[in-house]
């Protein structure tokens, strides 16, 4: 049984795929992973090779400095809404993901890994602490959560939005929200996201 929160299981994951020591955790993940560097964006200069695994209130608050960076950025977001995807649409590559699916993530991160300028890997990451449930059924939340349409898979590239599978179950919310009690959604506004982004990707 893999037991977890997402911040940990994606870390794990994260580490097989890349084959080298992550350079930094920002501090709010500190408390799901080992590895952590509080002050590395004060610190360090944002190099192309610097691989920075943050989250997302991280992201916020540094979004100014990334932008003007030249690094590959894997965030792991701990609320099931996309953030920062297609606001830096105009970037090189950006993606969302989730460790439930590992091909997926494992192609984008390679993908972005051989890519220059900032690229943006934006993971979907629930925490059981955080929305209260179960931490045995965390690769079966994210899995909910995709299979919906609540997170979408999809890449933007050079501008053009590359769209993933029709999720499976797109506008059945019940196993989303008799899993944990945070979070609510609604069908209408989940289904006209994903037309939304489908129009985009024709385009």
């Amino acid at each position: 049984m893999i037991v977890g929160c997402g911040s940990q299981l994606t870390m794990k994951l994260l580490r097989d795929v890349i084959k080298k020591d992550l350079l930094t955790v920002s501090t709010s993940l500190k408390d799901h992973v080992s590895i952590f560097n509080e002050s590395f964006f004060m610190e360090n200069p944002l190099e192309s090779n610097a691989i920075a695994v943050i989250d997302d209130k991280t992201a916020e608050r540094f979004l100014p400095s990334l932008i003007k960076s030249s690094i590959l950025v894997i965030c792991c977001n701990r609320t099931p809404f996309v953030k920062f995807v297609k606001m830096l649409g105009n970037i090189g590559y950006s993606a969302t993901a989730s460790f439930d699916n590992i091909e997926d993530l494992s192609r984008k991160i390679t993908k972005a890994h051989t890519m220059t300028g900032l690229r943006f890997i934006e993971v979907l990451a629930p925490c059981p602490s955080e929305w209260d449930y179960d931490r045995s059924l965390t690769v079966q939340v994210a899995g909910d959560l995709v299979e919906s349409g609540i997170w979408p898979l999809f890449e933007i590239e050079g501008g053009k939005v590359i769209l993933g599978p029709r999720p499976a179950k797109l506008g059945i919310l019940e196993p989303v929200h008799s899993i944990q009690s945070k979070y609510q959604f609604d069908q209408k506004q989940v289904e006209s996201n994903w037309k939304s982004i489908v129009q985009l990707s024709v385009k």
